[in-house]
């Protein structure tokens, strides 16, 4: 699975873990079950004296620079060329528990930071845009402007942003903001008829603006129109950690 391997792959695995998926989504080229990877040992160059610690997301920008945030406290988001080159490194501080990672249509970087109950949103340089959530306060189903434990967050085409809320707490919601950071809806609520989650772990996009979300112990993706309207759901993938869509 995507997440499990990004989660605690090491150097040997990064590279592999950027083109792996749980699923690909329609529009994407087959199955990972179905398709080949070569893990390439020693991959990633790092800078003198860096080691790898639990590797929590990666992603790849429309220019090929890869992205990975890891929980080390000295480089917590690194950017690498194609060749597994270094290139820099930002975070040092900044958060408490980082989750994903994910880039967006602009070449924008964003990571969820569970332990804090926040989003950033970086340049590709590592300037802070955007900060959504209120570092350490506890957001629950009905807030507007905390979350508690965000998962995941994807951008859709025309700026909005999708936040998975509630990683094992007691948010179990999929939270809209406009481009410029504003609310705008929610929806979910805990529970196991169409439309609630247990869990929403991770969040995705294909190509024609649906989402998908890992409802992980209700053992579902849910699919779901942008306005939060249900779908579909799919219920033979086991456990879901992390749908992937390279529209995402």
């Amino acid at each position: 699975m995507k997440r499990e391997v990004t989660r605690h792959g090491v150097a040997a695995a990064v590279i592999f873990a950027a083109l792996m998926t749980l699923m690909p989504l329609p529009g994407a080229i087959g199955y990972a079950a179905a398709a080949t990877y070569e893990q390439v040992e020693n991959w990633a160059q790092l800078p003198q004296g860096i080691k790898w610690s639990s590797a929590t997301g990666v992603d790849i920008d429309a220019h090929g620079t890869i992205y990975v945030s890891h929980w080390h406290y000295a480089m917590p988001i690194m950017a690498f060329d194609g060749n597994g080159r270094f290139l820099r490194s930002w975070g040092q501080g900044l958060f408490n528990t980082s989750h994903f990672l994910r880039t967006d249509p602009n070449g924008n970087i964003w990571v969820t930071d569970r332990g804090a109950h926040q989003i950033f949103k970086f340049s590709s340089e590592g300037t802070i845009l955007m900060t959504l959530g209120q570092k350490g306060i506890r957001g629950d189903n009905e807030s507007t402007d905390a979350f508690n434990k965000p998962a995941d967050v994807v951008i859709a085409k025309d700026g909005s942003i999708f936040i998975t809320d509630g990683e094992e707490s007691t948010s179990n919601r999929v939270v809209q903001y406009s481009k410029e950071g504003k609310f705008v809806k929610y929806w979910g609520g805990k529970g196991t008829e169409p439309g609630k989650f247990n869990d929403p772990h991770s969040i995705a996009m294909d190509s024609k603006g649906r989402i998908y979300v890992a409802d992980r112990m209700n053992f579902r993706i849910q699919i779901f129109d942008q306005d939060g309207k249900y779908l579909d759901q799919w219920t033979h993938f086991g456990k879901p950690y992390g749908p992937y869509s390279p529209c995402s």
